[in-house]
């Protein structure tokens, strides 16, 4: 039994209580239903409480997160244009 089975049952009780169990079970839905999103918000309400960029280690995830992005995104993308300029002038 999952814990939207037993909302069900519960909720069909009047009070606050029956409206907390029907907003909890909604909030589930959502958070099984977009688990990177859930993830994400996760992540930078920590950020924020955390210090945000004003601690060190912030700092050092942000200079390598770059330097990745770098490597995956920047340097690919000139080589494939190197690589098609080299093509074009050895064909012409």
């Amino acid at each position: 039994m999952n814990y939207e089975d037993s909302a069900a049952r519960k909720g069909s009780g009047g009070g606050s209580n029956g409206q907390f169990e029907k907003l909890r079970a909604k909030a589930l839905k959502q958070i099984r239903g977009r688990p990177l999103t859930v993830a994400g918000l996760t992540l930078a309400a920590g950020f924020v409480l955390g210090g945000g960029l004003a601690t060190g280690t912030a700092l050092r995830v942000l200079r390598r997160s770059l330097g990745l992005a770098l490597q995956m995104a920047v340097i690919p993308a000139l080589l494939t244009r190197l690589r098609d300029t080299l093509v074009d002038e050895a064909e012409g």
